[in-house]
């Protein structure tokens, strides 16, 4: 199964399909695209995005910076490598 992708460039609804993802995968994992050529590994839940329930509309989009989601952390990992994507982990929730 492929990543789901939430990004607010393919739609204006991305941000409530990724926070549904979110609560319909509480042990999921998802990277966070910080550039084309770099993201950073969270787990569902990480305080830096927050969980699906606790979102604050005063931090704003948060799929602004796509999200590339899967349940499955080696699944998830194999998606960087075939796009050439540099992925760290996150020190906070240290998926």
């Amino acid at each position: 199964m492929k990543p789901e992708i939430f990004s607010s460039a393919d739609g204006e609804h991305a941000q409530e399909d990724f926070q549904r993802w979110q609560a319909d995968n509480p042990t999921g994992f998802y990277i966070n695209r910080k550039t084309a050529a770099r993201g950073m590994l969270h787990r569902v839940g990480c305080g830096h995005v927050g969980k699906a329930d606790d979102w604050d509309p005063e931090f704003g989009d948060v799929a602004r910076r796509a999200k590339v989601c899967h349940r499955d952390r080696a699944a998830l990992l194999s998606w960087p490598e075939q796009e050439g994507v540099a992925v760290t982990l996150c020190a906070d929730c240290r998926p």
